[in-house]
């Protein structure tokens, strides 16, 4: 939210539509060297998010239903040692190994555990 002269509360969405609108009424009733600078300076957003725009939000609802078809809820779990490319194993996968968490937040199994380093003097 933004106060116009320090007093009147406008949303910025609001702000966005009423700019929308002043470029469409530009574009148009002015010329075509009016159309050509507003279509060269919108080309950077229509080239970057060209293929996000173009698509429809069936396809992304179709995509996003066919992750969690695909993910087995079984597959979920609550621990898993940080260090996954040497371990990687969850409470699922060795139900009898011993999680923790290290000092830097992060959760390690009891063999990959990080050695404490001692103080400096």
């Amino acid at each position: 939210m933004i106060y116009l002269m320090a007093l009147i509360p406008v949303k910025i969405k609001w702000m966005a539509w009423i700019s929308g609108f002043f470029l469409v009424l530009g574009f148009l009733g002015n010329g075509w060297d009016y159309r050509l600078a507003l279509l060269a300076a919108f080309a950077n957003y229509f080239i970057f998010f060209g293929q996000e725009i173009s698509r429809t939000p069936c396809i992304v609802a179709m995509c996003t239903a066919a992750a969690r078809v695909s993910r087995p809820p079984a597959a979920r779990t609550r621990k898993r040692c940080i260090t996954a490319p040497r371990c990687g194993r969850t409470e699922i996968q060795a139900p009898d190994l011993e999680f923790r968490v290290a000092r830097d937040g992060q959760e390690y199994c009891v063999e990959h555990l990080p050695k404490p380093t001692p103080p400096a003097a």
